[in-house]
């Protein structure tokens, strides 16, 4: 998705796929270094058995992306809100 709204305070789990030459796809989630722009709104876990994890730290917007072997994928805004959902 290009867009992910989550609670404050809640997890999800983001993936990484590739998409090999032979045009195979693989799940790189755990072997991919994931980040944030902004820490704060949003953390995404590299701990083991936690590859992925995104975790709603305060409201406001953030972008997260997933790279491997220097390729990086395109962001995703996520959005931290406190509201019911």
């Amino acid at each position: 998705p290009d867009k992910v709204v989550i609670p404050l305070g809640e997890e999800i789990q983001l993936a990484a796929t590739a998409l090999e030459a032979d045009r195979t796809s693989s799940d790189v989630t755990s072997a991919a270094e994931w980040g944030s722009s902004d820490d704060d709104v949003v953390r995404v876990d590299e701990g083991l058995d936690r590859e992925g994890i995104l975790v709603g730290e305060s409201v406001g917007e953030a972008r997260v992306w997933a790279e491997i072997g220097g390729i990086r994928s395109p962001d995703v805004k996520v959005t931290v809100t406190d509201a019911q959902l």
